[in-house]
């Protein structure tokens, strides 16, 4: 099995945060010209691309957007991403 490294990360946030962050994760896939293959609404947005995947989420918890990941690459380069 290939290895798989994994992130996830807290972010306070409002409906407006939310909904800019969103929009903006959209934008860097484009500008690092990341090929999506999928997104899903179903529970948040789930950006499907050819490395793996980033979940962007509100917590059901607390008041955080959750951003959990998976990629077959190293980890700095989905972190970049979610910065």
């Amino acid at each position: 099995m290939d290895r798989q490294f994994q992130l996830k990360k807290d972010i306070p946030f409002t409906d407006e945060i939310n909904q800019k962050i969103i929009s903006e994760m959209k934008e860097s896939f484009d500008s690092m010209g990341k090929q999506l293959k999928t997104i899903n609404k179903m529970d948040g947005c789930r950006f499907d691309y050819d490395n793996g995947w980033i979940l962007i989420r509100r917590s059901g918890t607390s008041p955080y957007l959750r951003i959990s990941g998976e990629s077959s690459v190293d980890i700095n380069q989905s972190i970049e991403m979610n910065k």
